[in-house]
């Protein structure tokens, strides 16, 4: 989860796949559409679980006092209080995206055949647009004088009169359903196509007034009060454009990237990285300084810790390279806090409830690892754990067989395998700075007894279980 930090140029959140983000005061709004879960991350100055709610979609008002909550099943959107959230009213509409006005007092919901416009006073529809294609709007937003409100559909991204009800701009982009956005000045930003940015000036809609390169899809736009704006995209990871569109890069994904978005006060900036959720100061985002990277929390399953005395990445280089890996694999031994497999034939493989807890955990935190190591720019750490894996990789295949035409997840090769990616999780752990979690101090304890911890004797549970060791 969240660990505090100072100063606070970013907050990093782990736990789920995010696709869309929110801020509203000291909250974090995050949802996924795997699941349909919407989490609400606790202040960012606190530690503690996410409370979790069910939706599709979700928006979050300018003043963060409100927030719709749709789902697409049930064919209705919610509106809740953030601070209490008490349900306020329901609307019966299945919506694909959604948009307050930016004094929150009406909101826009995208539908299959174009988008209704709601009085939240009343709750009864002002308008429904209809797109001259019937398509639907998987994205929308609303100008900031209110007067004006963009969709985009597949292929097409309309500009609507929000007095009188009528388009009164078009554009043609490229098929994919990319985020659209306002900038201060009624300037809009959307995505041309694929591998194209574009900005168009108000009552200039037929041509881009600038284009820029960009990779991949973007999974959000949010603009910031100087004109600038924030764009996230697979690939591209976390850009800050200026109104000439010349970027910035405030941190790389790894592998994907989600939403994004700007709290109401313009103080804070809120991102969806690969699984994490990074929340960046206005001063962090102003200057585009690289941001802080921060350990994330990794709950305690290994009932029984065990440690060893390494505390940084020379002093585990140096260990290593006097560990026996996996050297008494399948011999006798005698232990309260673990339960002995007789034989690596007698591990059932990583698919197992009781195996694969352990067996993902060392993967996990090199992911976690590779991220911060990405976004901070540190490759020596990436190139450091690389080693760790390599140095362990040879030594260890030379005490259990390691066949080339084996299946990864045979006990062989997954032994050799596992015991590496645990080396290089805790070498690029120390190299960023960051203090290793208990569990995986006491799978390096077991290697460091020339054993394999490979999984639980029972499925994982709070509190703690009793690893399997061959």
């Amino acid at each position: 989860m969240l660990r505090p930090h100072s100063p606070p140029s970013v907050k990093q959140f782990r736990g789920h796949d995010v696709d869309r983000v929110f801020l509203a005061g000291e909250l974090v709004f995050s949802a996924t559409g795997n699941t349909y879960q919407v989490h609400v991350w606790p202040t960012l100055a606190a530690k503690g679980k996410p409370r979790v709610g069910v939706g599709d979609l979700m928006v979050v008002a300018a003043d963060g006092t409100r927030i719709a909550i749709a789902s697409c099943t049930d064919e209705v959107v919610e509106v809740r209080d953030v601070a209490s959230e008490k349900l306020l009213f329901t609307l019966p509409v299945s919506a694909t995206s959604m948009a307050f006005s930016p004094d929150g007092k009406r909101l826009a919901i995208g539908v299959f055949e174009g988008f209704r416009l709601y009085d939240l006073a009343t709750r009864k529809v002002l308008h429904s647009f209809r797109d001259p294609a019937w398509r639907i709007v998987p994205s929308i937003a609303y100008a900031p004088d209110g007067a004006r409100i963009a969709t985009r559909s597949y292929d097409d991204v309309s500009i609507w009169d929000t007095t009188t009800g009528k388009r009164v701009g078009h554009i043609e982009v490229n098929d994919d359903p990319e985020p659209v956005a306002f900038l201060p000045d009624g300037s809009l930003v959307t995505a041309v196509d694929e591998s194209t940015l574009g900005l168009w000036k108000p009552r200039g809609w037929a041509k881009p007034a600038r284009t820029a390169a960009k990779r991949k899809l973007l999974g959000g736009i949010a603009a910031l009060a100087d004109g600038t704006f924030v764009t996230n995209g697979r690939d591209d990871g976390v850009r800050k454009w200026t109104a000439t569109l010349e970027p910035k890069v405030i941190a790389k994904a790894s592998w994907q990237a989600n939403g994004i978005a700007i709290s109401g006060d313009g103080r804070r900036l809120v991102a969806a990285v690969s699984d994490s959720i990074l929340v960046w100061s206005e001063a962090a985002v102003r200057s585009s300084k690289r941001v802080t990277a921060i350990a994330p929390e990794v709950a305690t399953q290994i009932k029984g810790a065990r440690t060893i005395d390494v505390t940084t990445a020379k002093q585990l280089a140096a260990w290593i390279a006097k560990t026996s890996w996996l050297a008494n694999v399948g011999k006798p031994f005698v232990a309260k806090d673990a339960s002995r497999l007789a034989s690596l034939a007698a591990w059932k493989g990583p698919d197992q409830p009781t195996n694969e807890a352990i067996f993902t955990l060392p993967h996990e935190l090199v992911e976690d690892a590779t991220l911060a190591a990405t976004q901070t720019g540190k490759k020596s750490v990436i190139s450091t754990g690389a080693k760790a894996y390599r140095t362990v990789f040879a030594r260890a295949r030379k005490a259990v067989p390691f066949p080339d035409d084996a299946d990864i997840s045979d006990p062989p090769n997954a032994a050799v395998l596992s015991a590496a990616t645990t080396a290089q999780a805790a070498a690029m752990w120390l190299a960023l700075g960051w203090k290793l979690p208990a569990d995986l101090m006491t799978l390096l304890a077991w290697y460091g007894d020339g054993r394999w911890p490979c999984g639980f004797t029972t499925p994982a549970k709070r509190g703690g279980t009793p690893l399997a060791v061959i």
